[in-house]
């Protein structure tokens, strides 16, 4: 009686992550897609380079919810499958660790990108051209690719398979793959930092220019002054910017605190972690590929009045369909 009492529970929490991996993965495409097509036809969102990188962000975040989520459902209806052949799940963790460290360096990378348009908004066109942060998107991409190739064959090298039920690096030899989920982890905490002072900065330049256009329109004609209101309406774009990217990492950074905190508890305690906590915890780390355009759609006003009239228009042709 006990043990039907045990599956019947073990099958309710097997159904409700299909259904939540489901959810998430039609989550990724959705809104990415929607968020793309929003950039796509409203160029004057964003700068050039801003607007180049967040397409990038948003086609890498439906190949990595579709590919992540996707192959935790194959996982949950095919078990063997997977954790039959160690060649096969290393590449499946790979391609997800693949995709999860190109979302993040490419918020790097946007990061870097709003950092020096606020701090250096004159040399910003001679530091960043549309060139360079096309080879420096590239290169930190590569990096990325290096380090989940690296956990892909440390992996298979070892012996080791993250589908391995409530194993959570503790097995011998697999504590030192813990390098490979922290350090993504570690460039988040890098990104929000620089975004804490690129907000601090924006603040101080933002009260610089009020004052400053007070005393124009005091002291001077009222054509400074309108000059003034161009050059200000400008840097405002680019604070507003700065203020949505900085709340876009910030929420990344929420999701991966609980796997931040379990590891550190985990390799601490010498303790394990339930098959439904570690499924949890990584699933908390893929929503950071649907949370991006919620996060957008929130904060950045002009993105949403611009998803708004794109909803309208679409809705507008639908019932003009006969």
């Amino acid at each position: 009686m006990e043990n039907s009492t045990e599956e019947e529970c073990c099958h309710g929490v097997f159904i409700f992550l299909i259904f939540l991996e489901c959810f998430s993965l039609l989550l990724s495409v959705v809104l990415n897609v929607f968020h793309l097509i929003v950039l796509i036809l409203n160029t004057s969102l964003f700068t050039g380079n801003l607007h180049f990188c967040l397409r990038v962000l948003a086609v890498i975040d439906i190949a990595g919810g579709s590919l992540c989520h996707g192959i935790n459902i194959i996982y949950y209806f095919n078990r063997t499958m997977i954790k039959t052949s160690l060649v096969k799940c290393n590449v499946a963790v790979g391609f997800c660790i693949l995709l999860v460290l190109f979302s993040q360096l490419t918020l790097f990378v946007i990061t870097i990108d709003r950092y020096i348009a606020v701090t250096r908004p004159l040399q910003y066109y001679n530091i960043l051209t549309r060139r360079r942060i096309r080879i420096f998107l590239l290169a930190v991409l590569m990096f990325g690719f290096s380090l989940s190739v690296g956990r892909s064959v440390h992996g298979f090298a070892i012996g080791h398979c993250d589908f391995d039920g409530d194993n959570l690096f503790m097995r011998k030899g697999t504590r030192a793959l813990t390098i490979y989920n922290i350090l993504p982890l570690i460039l988040v905490m890098v990104t929000t930092i620089l975004n804490a002072r690129l907000l601090f900065i924006a603040r101080a330049h933002k009260r610089r220019c009020q004052v400053t256009r007070q005393l124009n329109i005091a002291l001077t004609s009222r054509d400074s002054a309108e000059a003034h209101d161009t050059e200000q309406n400008i840097f405002s774009e680019r604070y507003k910017s700065a203020i949505t990217i900085s709340a876009v990492v910030g929420a990344s950074y929420l999701v991966w605190m609980p796997y931040l905190i379990i590891t550190i508890v985990i390799l601490s305690t010498q303790s394990n972690l339930s098959p439904v906590g570690k499924v949890t915890t990584y699933w908390l780390i893929y929503t950071t590929f649907w949370l991006n355009p919620i996060v957008f759609g929130l904060v950045n006003r002009s993105y949403k009045n611009a998803a708004i009239r794109l909803t309208r228009k679409m809705r507008h042709r639908y019932d003009s369909v006969p």
